[in-house]
């Protein structure tokens, strides 16, 4: 029998205690011996080569040249030859590039690229800012350099100026403008330096270093901003200098920058800064000379100012310039009395400097003479725009030096178009001498027909013999095959102008002319809308141009007369009209008058007159030519106010012949100053004496009751004027600003 359970005994173990906490197993490191990298070498020094070790290719020595006290040289692998090269070629050109800039840049500019330099900036950073400068102003000028301008309402130049031997349509000017495109000729131009046959005049820049010097706030009040009036002075001397130059401009520059004050002055100063202030596209409000904000009134006001208080001896010269230009701002600007006023003291200043005789002194003389011929040349060309008799009777006794002989008695002017290295003449010697000759013949046919004279129509004949010589014997850069520039085009349009006046004085005799003659009347007039379309395709009406508004004038009241007789409304092309002439010839007609309203309004954007003008001209046109105008034109209708505004400060009177198309009557002399004027050198001319008209004394009234100006004739009248010395004198004593 088994014992109980109970009774059993269990094996005895030791009991365990409590085992430990779990814990992170402690992390094995394996470490490995790292070895040194190894190190490359791009190419060994030529010692090691040859020995063909290993080079550490230390430098400028490896280790085993500099422990052998060997001379240490690597040779460059070729990419590494060609890296140099092409760093150090960089490098010489930037510093030729700078060179030049320095050498053909204004005096501020190169000055500012040398204290770059100075400061340590790097060359190819300063170099590239200069030429991203320039490519920045290319850009800019970029859009106005299109090959040519199109005609408005009619595109093609009209069959009738291509009926004849036309030597203005066989110019190169033409070719450039009508046979070529950009693609073709404007690369071809550049490179062989005649860039100003497919490129517009105003995309030019005006190259003259010695602007770059002057500090023209050292000379007026009206503004601080030296770097604003260098801009007007570069655009007064490349749009408005050309043609109506009237002094020197190397010595005024030069004296302005010095600070001399024998060619230039205050007033001349604000004279050339109010008369350029009109050129300078950028400026607001150019033709409202009448307001106090704008600069051209501002700058006018100042000479006005300091016109009144230059009274010295020393100042005569300058100021006797000065009123040349104060006259055409005036005449231009609608305030033509007041510019009359400065003529005739212009008139006494110059007899008092004795200019118009031969001068002493070698520094004077040339200043003398050039001013000389500078008023001679005014004075004959506001006697034959406004029929009145010249105050001159014979020209400066001074000759005239040839251009290429003495170049330096004219000066010249040098203008950059884009896209090209080279620098342009503006041929002012040749453009002057021409201009200031052609004046000897203005000066006889505005003699012959105001002057009220018995042999007048042997006057005018000779008058147009001599002008046709003076044509023909222009120089070849002024000749119809070779003018481009503004002022060249304007000299061809004063000829033919004149010619058009002067075969309607002498009707009888013109039918002897041969209708291909360059002097006959229909030729005439089919060369000059020929030179003022060619204007237009190569330069638009846009650039400021006064002496254009006279040509626009006389062109718009040909082409209003010729539709004054036959206003029709406008039909079908191939529609007849009652008389039997085509439309298409009407069409022609309107055409030249959408151009030449157009112009006038273009015009209008710099002065005052051909802006009044238009919309006179406007005004006597029929209603569907008006709207033709308005239209192709994009002349708007002239507000009320400025007609108001106009009127109360701008009292003026216009030429003749603008009088007689607006109705004017035979009462053209609207101004008092212009009748006193006319009838002084009237009873003159016409007293063999020499007396002066007869007035009592104390009594400004003439002798038909009128008003006029008290003057005393002295004894010894100056033999070159046609006025004796004491009534010019008595003249602009007695009639003030």
């Amino acid at each position: 029998m088994l014992p109980p359970s109970s009774q059993r005994q269990a094996p005895r173990h030791r009991l365990l205690l409590p085992g430990p906490g779990l814990t992170e197993p402690a992390s094995i490191v394996k470490t490995r011996l790292v070895l040194p990298k190894k190190i490359t070498t791009p190419i060994a020094c030529e010692t090691c080569r040859k020995r063909k070790s290993k080079c550490n290719a230390s430098r400028p020595r490896c280790a085993y040249c500099q422990a052998k006290g060997l001379d240490c040289v690597y040779r460059d692998p070729p990419a590494a030859a060609l890296d140099k090269a092409l760093k150090e070629r960089d490098s010489s050109l930037a510093a030729l590039e700078l060179f030049r800039a320095v050498q053909t840049r204004g005096e501020a500019e190169a000055a500012e690229i040398y204290r770059r330099i100075r400061l340590g900036d790097d060359p190819e950073a300063v170099l590239r800012q200069v030429t991203c400068g320039d490519l920045l102003l290319q850009l800019h000028v970029e859009p106005e350099t299109r090959l040519r301008y199109e005609f408005p309402y009619v595109t093609k130049m009209p069959d009738y100026l291509q009926a004849f031997d036309n030597a203005y349509l066989r110019s190169q000017v033409y070719e450039w403008t009508s046979k070529y495109n950009a693609s073709e000729s404007a690369s071809r131009r550049a490179l062989q330096g005649q860039a100003q046959y497919s490129r517009p005049y105003q995309a030019a820049t005006l190259v003259e270093p010695k602007i770059d010097q002057v500090r023209p706030s050292q000379w007026t009040m009206v503004s601080s901003d030296d770097a604003s009036m260098r801009a007007v002075l570069r655009a007064y001397f490349q749009f408005d200098y050309p043609f109506f130059s009237f002094f020197h401009k190397d010595s005024f520059l030069d004296d302005m920058a010095s600070g001399g004050e024998v060619h230039c002055s205050r007033l001349l100063v604000n004279a050339v800064l109010a008369a350029g202030s009109h050129c300078l596209q950028s400026i607001a409000k150019r033709p409202d000379t009448w307001d106090p904000l704008s600069m051209a009134y501002r700058f006018a006001a100042e000479a006005e100012r300091l016109w009144k208080l230059e009274t010295s001896e020393q100042d005569l010269l300058p100021k006797l310039q000065a009123s040349m230009i104060m006259n055409v701002q005036c005449n231009i600007s609608g305030i033509d009395k007041t510019g009359f006023v400065y003529l005739l003291q212009g008139a006494a200043m110059a007899h008092r400097l004795q200019l118009f005789e031969l001068q002493d002194g070698a520094m004077l003389r040339p200043a003398f003479a050039y001013t000389a011929w500078c008023f001679f040349w005014l004075q004959s060309t506001l006697a034959y725009i406004y029929k009145l008799p010249p105050l001159l009777q014979s020209p400066p006794k001074s000759p005239l030096p040839d251009p290429i002989e003495a170049p330096a008695w004219y000066g010249e002017l040098f203008v950059r178009y884009p896209q090209s290295e080279s620098l342009v003449p503006l041929q002012h010697g040749q453009l002057q001498r021409a201009r200031l000759e052609q004046s000897c013949f203005i000066n006889n046919v505005a003699s012959a027909v105001a002057g009220g004279q018995p042999n007048a129509h042997d006057l005018v004949s000779r008058a147009m013999v001599g002008l046709e010589t003076w044509y023909k014997a222009l120089p070849p850069c002024l000749s119809p095959q070779n003018i481009v520039f503004p002022s060249q085009l304007k000299i061809h349009l004063h000829y033919y102008n004149i010619l058009m006046e002067l075969h309607k004085l002498l009707q009888n005799t013109a039918a002897q002319h041969s209708s291909r003659q360059p002097g006959s009347p229909t030729i005439a007039e089919a060369c000059f809308e020929s030179i003022l379309r060619l204007y237009y395709l190569r330069h638009s009406f846009e650039i400021s141009d006064a002496m254009l508004t006279q040509f626009l004038t006389v062109f718009a009241l040909n082409a209003s007369q010729a539709l004054a007789g036959s206003r029709e409304p406008i039909q079908d092309e191939k529609t007849m009209s009652a008389d039997g002439s085509t439309l298409a010839e009407k069409t022609t007609v309107r055409s030249a008058l959408v151009l030449a309203i157009k112009g006038l309004r273009d015009q209008g954007q710099c002065y005052f007159f051909p802006q009044k003008t238009s919309y006179l001209l406007l005004s006597q046109l029929a209603p569907d030519d008006a709207n033709l105008v308005q239209k192709f034109a994009h002349v708007s209708d002239e507000a009320r106010e400025s007609r108001v505004i106009q009127a109360r400060e701008i009292p003026g009177h216009f030429p003749p012949d603008i009088m007689h198309v607006l109705g004017g009557g035979e009462d053209v002399y609207s101004s008092e100053l212009i009748r006193q004027y006319a009838r002084v050198v009237l009873d003159f001319k016409s007293d063999a004496a020499g007396a002066a008209p007869s007035r009592k004394d104390g009594d400004a009234s003439g002798g038909d009751g009128s008003s006029g100006l008290a003057v005393q004739v002295e004894e010894g009248q100056v033999p070159n004027t046609a006025l004796p010395y004491s009534e010019l004198v008595e003249m602009a004593r007695n009639v003030r600003i």
